[in-house]
């Protein structure tokens, strides 16, 4: 019966010193405050990774936003341009009343437009507006 693994003395409960248990709850302490550190690293590091994320998708879309207003009140400010111009000036640069939006809304005759250039097939609106002031005036 004395080799079948079975220790007696392993089951019996040692009572430590005040030193010792000073020492102990030391290092519990110690190896507690290391494992917050890191998860708490772990955790900045993850909410940093997240704002960045999120600062780069709202300033997209603010920079987004911001030229699609640019683009729209540069728009109006022409229409309301070309809107105020008597027959004569507007026969002078080759429209009618009548196609004063469609030159607004045509971005090929817009100019400094990059994106218009860039571009190899014109929409259909684009090929509307372009046939509206190519076309040769009946009446004048």
């Amino acid at each position: 019966m004395a080799h079948d693994g079975f220790n007696p003395d392993t089951g019996t409960v040692r009572h430590l010193s005040c030193r010792e248990r000073a020492a102990l709850k030391e290092r519990v302490i110690a190896r507690a405050r290391e494992e917050r550190q890191r998860l708490l690293r772990r955790w900045a590091a993850k909410i940093t990774q997240a704002l960045h994320l999120a600062w780069r998708h709202v300033s997209r879309s603010f920079v987004s936003m911001a030229r699609r207003l640019v683009a729209r009140q540069m728009q109006l400010s022409a229409l309301r341009q070309l809107a105020a111009m008597d027959d004569r000036e507007l026969r002078d640069i080759g429209i009618s009343r009548l196609e004063i939006k469609a030159a607004v809304q045509s971005r090929a005759l817009w100019p400094g437009d990059d994106r218009s250039a860039s571009r190899t097939q014109p929409t259909q609106g684009e090929k509307h507006a372009k046939g509206l002031l190519d076309r040769p005036r009946l009446c004048s």
